[in-house]
Order: structure tokens, then sequence, then C-alpha cells
């Protein structure tokens, strides 16, 4: 009788360490330092798109961490160098809604920021910035 209860109790904790790792591993893939770190990127991410497309001080912005699948997906994925995010942008209520992808370096510095704007002031500055560039 001792036996078989103390097989019910071990099997029980195995049972339950089996059930915590398979849930932290299929229900919560990505530990909370990496969620911590793409929320850190998409807060510089927001800083640059504001610096560059700074016409208004009520852009909005669709980004990973403000998702609007109306409007666009937007995405933040680790590449080789350091982080490329995607999202879309508008600067009025009247605007149109513009895409946009930054790549950062692995000290989250800009490497690129590509928009799709026919803003004249834009197209300016792609000419004078090295790091933007506009899509068609």
């Amino acid at each position: 009788m001792k036996h078989k209860f103390l097989r019910i109790i071990i099997f029980s904790i195995l049972f339950i360490a089996v059930l915590t790792y398979t849930y932290r591993n299929v229900y919560e893939p990505i530990s909370a330092n990496q969620r911590d770190d793409e929320i850190q990127i998409i807060h510089i991410t927001r800083s640059i798109i504001k610096n560059y497309i700074d016409i208004s001080p009520d852009i909005e912005i669709i980004d990973p961490l403000n998702p609007n699948r109306k409007i666009g997906k937007s995405y933040i994925f680790p590449s080789d160098n350091g982080w490329e995010i995607s999202g879309y942008y508008k600067k009025t209520d009247y605007d149109n809604w513009h895409p946009w992808l930054i790549s950062l370096n692995s000290v989250n510095e800009l490497v690129s920021i590509a928009v799709k704007d026919d803003n004249p002031r834009i197209n300016k500055k792609s000419i004078e910035d090295p790091f933007l560039l506009i899509v068609e």
C-alpha cells in the first residue's frame, strides 16, 4: 500500500513538471527578456519615425506594439546584424497610411529607413540623408 501511494505522488509530481515545461515552451515561447528587448526596439523605432517624418505632432504610428490589421501587418524580427521593424504611419486624418521599414544594427543604431511617401519635404530629406530611402 505504501508503494502504491508513493508511486501516485511521484507520478503526479512528474506529470505537473512535464505540464509546466510544455506550457512554458509552447504557450510562452518568447522569453521575458526578449520581449523587453523588442519593446525597447519599438520605442527606438517610434522616435526614429517621428524624427524623420516630423510634419505633425499628432502622427499616428502602427507598429508591433500598436497593431491594426485593417491597415496592415507590422513585424519585428531579428536579422543577421540587428533588427528589422515594419509598420505604417499617417500624418493627418486626411492622409493615407504610409508603410515603412526600419533596419537597426546590433547596437540599435539606424542602418536604413524605407518609406512609401510622396511628400516633397520627405523627398528632399531623402536626397540629403543617406539613411532615408523613398519607395515608390
